[in-house]
């Protein structure tokens, strides 16, 4: 057995229950793949006189795309967790400050817009 030397910045994805490594993907980068897919799909399906082969390729190119889509659905909900979390800590942040009465004068104001951004 052979031990490979994987770097930390990789990511562990399940897939097929099945742990496979693989490198850290932009969301951008992810984003690109599908459509290149697309662009390459008429060239091969067009000019492919087999319909046989032409619909086996179609089938094979989006069944290797599917990771890629789950990758990308992943990728999308830890951007939107992000963000809430972002906006859940300033919002925390506020309230402690209300909370401490380090506000001073400007109490009313900052807890109004605690409260807009909490309902």
């Amino acid at each position: 057995m052979e031990l490979i030397d994987v770097p930390t910045s990789n990511a562990l994805v399940n897939e097929n229950k099945e742990n496979e490594w693989v490198p850290n993907l932009d969301l951008q980068d992810v984003k690109k793949r599908p459509n290149l897919a697309k662009e390459l799909e008429p060239h091969f399906i067009q000019t492919d006189h087999s319909t046989v082969r032409s619909a086996k390729f179609k089938r094979e190119l989006r069944n290797c795309l599917a990771p890629y889509r789950e990758i990308l659905v992943e990728l999308e909900k830890k951007k939107l967790q992000s963000k809430t979390n972002v906006k859940m800590n300033q919002v925390r942040k506020t309230f402690c400050l209300l909370k401490e009465g380090e506000l001073g004068d400007s109490y009313p104001t900052a807890r109004m817009s605690v409260e807009k951004k909490i309902t």
